[in-house]
């Protein structure tokens, strides 16, 4: 991987709690860290679901290595992206991860 292959930033978020203005505990998505990227687009596909067309595409992202787990979520150009794999070793210094958007329409 050549480092200036990574020009794209992406957000990783974390599931925590928060605090809502009632004082309530609400769970919630945070900004973790803002990192760069490169970003390869891998196909989707369509499928109804309740009566609704849903499109999912996926993408797969390269990024240095950083301790990521598939219950973190990337935000890439404002979209929400879950992730289905990571694969990299700190060894290779970078880390692919596949991801879906997911959009309802």
């Amino acid at each position: 991987m050549r480092i200036g292959k990574l020009d794209q930033r992406l957000t990783i978020q974390s599931y925590t709690t928060a605090k809502n203005a009632s004082g309530e505990d609400v769970l919630t998505w945070a900004d973790i860290i803002t990192v760069w990227c490169g970003i390869e687009f891998k196909g989707g596909d369509e499928d109804f679901e309740a009566e609704q067309k849903v499109s999912t595409e996926v993408v797969e992202f390269t990024i240095r290595f950083r301790a990521l787990t598939e219950n973190n979520r990337i935000v890439y150009d404002s979209i929400k992206y879950d992730i289905l794999s990571i694969e990299g070793n700190y060894r290779e210094r970078y880390l692919k991860v596949k991801a879906k958007k997911r959009n309802n329409g």
